[in-house]
């Protein structure tokens, strides 16, 4: 009948919720609040359905299977509870994925490490406060991507430093194979270098910058030198 239809139709519901929960990993924020609100949806009109069912037994007299007065009512609210923490959790990290894209779209030449991580400080005070959901993976997930990016962050100083010249981008972005210039990279594309999983491929131009810095310097300290000095011409005698 109608009534186990119904019943049927919100077991396969639940288990849909089981599989497809939007928990992190290659979910993004947008994607995962507009599965929480579809789901949120439809496990709210499932409730109310059964909940109608249940009233319109109890008005008839009718028998009342377990599932329809209890079990699955019961069930439908802490899925409910369940996908608003979900939710509120996605809302959260959310705001922090938007402050971050907003960071990335700055010019990298701005900044140095310290004013580049001075930006993240309000995003760690919010992840620390978020006592509530940080178990949450879609949280957790963002502690580590902002880790990560604070730790990217530390090689501004050596890349924009004077030793680390325009042929050594040029040079970096040709390893990486991008096509980038250094005038008009963007945080967000300096990000996506990841100089972290590409360590040996940076280290390795590094290293020949300040080889280059060394020599460079070496010869300069020469020149001034010669330069500056006095020379006394001892005229030649003939006898």
């Amino acid at each position: 009948d109608e009534s186990q239809e119904i019943l049927d139709s919100t077991r396969e519901l639940i288990i849909s919720w089981h599989d497809q929960k939007p928990m992190g990993r290659d979910t993004s924020y947008q994607e995962a609040i507009i599965a929480a609100n579809e789901f949120s949806s439809k496990f709210n009109k499932h409730l109310l359905l059964i909940q109608n069912i249940s009233k319109a037994k109890q008005f008839t007299k009718m028998p009342e299977s377990l599932d329809e007065s209890y079990n699955l009512p019961s069930k439908l609210e802490n899925i409910i509870d369940e996908i608003a923490d979900i939710k509120f959790a996605w809302e959260f990290v959310g705001c922090i994925y938007r402050e971050i894209e907003e960071i990335g779209r700055n010019r990298f030449n701005l900044f140095s490490t310290d004013s580049l991580n001075a930006l993240f400080y309000s995003i760690i005070e919010n992840l620390k406060s978020s006592t509530s959901i940080k178990a949450f993976d879609c949280v957790i997930e963002c502690q580590s991507k902002v880790n990560l990016l604070i730790k990217m962050n530390s090689s501004i100083n050596e890349l924009s430093g004077e030793i680390f010249k325009d042929r050594h981008w040029k040079a970096l972005f040709f390893r990486l194979n991008v096509s980038h210039n250094i005038s008009t990279l963007t945080i967000s594309q300096f990000w996506a270098l990841d100089l972290i999983k590409n360590k040996d491929i940076f280290m390795e131009i590094l290293s020949t910058a300040q080889g280059e810095h060394g020599l460079e310097n070496y010869i300069t300290s020469i020149n001034d030198h010669w330069s500056g000095a006095l020379f006394n011409f001892i005229p030649f005698k003939t006898k």
